[in-house]
């Protein structure tokens, strides 16, 4: 499952324990990962993206 903003952001949820951050249209940022992700908190984020509030998605501990 995936969410993308129109800004270019996307987030993606794989196996129902990874996610990733990523924005395909800036390659000055390399993509962040999470892994032992609750399905709850996998939601919360999808509703922070679809909100458009990047900056609380962003400021998570990705792995990049």
């Amino acid at each position: 499952m995936s969410l993308a903003h129109e800004s270019g952001w996307c987030l993606s949820a794989f196996g129902g324990d990874l996610v990733v951050w990523e924005n395909p249209v800036d390659d000055s940022m390399a993509p962040g990962e999470m892994r032992d992700v609750s399905r709850e908190e996998i939601l919360q984020l999808f509703g922070l993206l679809a909100a458009g509030d990047i900056t609380s998605v962003d400021d998570l501990p990705w792995r990049r």
